[in-house]
């Protein structure tokens, strides 16, 4: 750094002190300390700090000033009403995946109506999850049976046959290409989710911020991000940019999830998890690390944990069918921002629509809800303004938003013109009006109150 100023000193006309000159680099240096990567640090640091520097591009346009509607980004227009259309379209393709994967048997799902699922998110036992609090066990396991669609399959002689046979020594053998077929459908159920939760969630995130996310807790503290407040599901995405540079509790993204993801993700542990563990002990034997990836992780691709090209890739794949343009997760994150923004109105600093994936501290105090904590009373005011803030943009892609109040008919419940959600017998929740969702889709749920 001294010869920095030197130079520096020589090449400007006039004389300049060097305090003013070490003032002036001195975001460009980190303070020395003798450790191996200290050159990669200080260069890591510089970089960052000349990439602060620049204008942030791509500049998103409204094109409709007052009611922002339609905006303009890279060249292509997209209207906010399209990238709603383009929500329903992946949640359509969740429920026929759930459907199949279901193998039809569509009364093991579970009616939430009426029922509260309770969490204590500050239990780091090892495995523990919101299907493991034993005050859940009415809520997902009435019955107490906790492999419904396997003992399903085992006593029903046209499913038994599709995925196990009878060995010579009259043992039950699981058939590898049914076992493999059937996993590879429930990954791609697990990508959807991913889609969604990218495309319609209230805090933007990175790739690595949701391909890695729990549902049980793990080893070596790491712990779930799945998680319940006053029956909302929500994911507490970890803070990965910031996180290095703290001591103390994890700093967490909060994004409660509508109420078609909420149940989709719900169903997919309590009932498709166990059986998709099955067959992996049998397809994968022995391979341990794969067990725990499907013990833990709330998205698993097959053998595997999702990778940012995976998200990317299906990302672009909606959005080309959709938008008529492939956007990765890098454009669909940038675009996000712009439309919480939009959400949040003009006191952008004041309000907690404008925070939820920051880059530095600053900019974190104003403009994103980080939080040092799991919802507990302590923060209760600021957890409720963040799903209230989670609402509004559900609102506004047209989706229903949580809570886990949900009753489910595949077959016979519909939407009908003028957007009304019929169920004889029930009172609708008065937001259902508010989150009017595409003429004529069947839809899988329902809130009550």
């Amino acid at each position: 750094m001294l010869k920095h100023m030197h130079e520096l000193r020589n090449d400007r006309p006039g004389l300049q002190s060097l305090d003013d000159i070490s003032t002036e680099l001195q975001p460009c240096y980190t303070e020395g300390q003798q450790r191996t990567f200290s050159t990669v640090a200080q260069t890591q640091h510089l970089a960052s700090y000349v990439t602060m520097c620049q204008v942030n591009l791509p500049t998103i346009y409204w094109l409709d000033e007052h009611t922002r509607k339609e905006f303009e980004y890279r060249g292509s227009r997209i209207h906010v009403d399209t990238w709603a259309q383009m929500i329903h379209a992946v949640q359509d393709h969740q429920e026929e995946l759930l459907k199949d994967l279901l193998l039809d048997q569509n009364d093991l799902l579970i009616n939430f109506a009426g029922k509260r699922v309770v969490d204590d998110p500050h239990n780091q036992t090892y495995g523990h999850s919101i299907l493991k609090d034993p005050r859940n066990s009415d809520v997902f396991y009435p019955d107490g049976d906790t492999e419904v669609l396997l003992h399903r399959i085992a006593n029903t002689p046209s499913l038994r046959k599709k995925f196990f046979r009878r060995s010579q020594d009259g043992k039950w053998e699981v058939l590898q290409t049914a076992a493999r077929k059937w996993l590879t459908k429930y990954a791609e159920l697990n990508k959807d989710c991913m889609v969604c939760l990218t495309l319609s969630g209230g805090g933007p995130a990175r790739s690595t911020e949701l391909t890695a996310l729990n549902y049980a807790n793990g080893r070596d503290g790491d712990i779930r991000n799945l998680l319940a407040y006053g029956n909302l599901i929500y994911i507490a995405k970890t803070y990965s940019k910031v996180e290095p540079m703290r001591n103390g509790p994890r700093t967490v993204v909060p994004d409660v999830l509508d109420a078609r993801l909420s149940y989709v993700v719900m169903i997919n542990l309590a009932i498709l998890r166990p059986f998709a563990i099955h067959l992996v002990s049998e397809v994968y034997r022995g391979n341990d690390q794969i067990m725990e990836l499907y013990h833990n992780k709330l998205f698993v691709s097959t053998s595997r944990l999702f990778v940012c090209d995976d998200l990317s890739s299906a990302l672009a794949g909606w959005t080309s069918k959709i938008l008529g343009i492939s956007f990765t997760l890098r454009h669909i994150r940038q675009m996000m921002v712009a439309l919480k923004n939009y959400v949040a109105g003009e006191d952008i600093e004041d309000d907690i629509n404008a925070v939820m994936s920051s880059h530095t501290l600053e900019v974190e105090r104003a403009r994103y809800a980080v939080c040092r904590n799991v919802p507990e009373r302590a923060n209760a005011q600021l957890w409720e303004r963040v799903i209230q803030a989670c609402r509004r943009m559900h609102i506004l892609f047209k989706i229903v938003p949580g809570k886990l109040r949900v009753c489910v008919d595949l077959e016979h419940l519909h939407l009908q013109p003028g957007f009304q959600l019929v169920c004889p017998g029930k009172r609708l929740h008065p937001l259902i009006t508010r989150a009017s969702i595409a003429n004529g889709k069947s839809i899988s749920h329902s809130i009550w109150r």
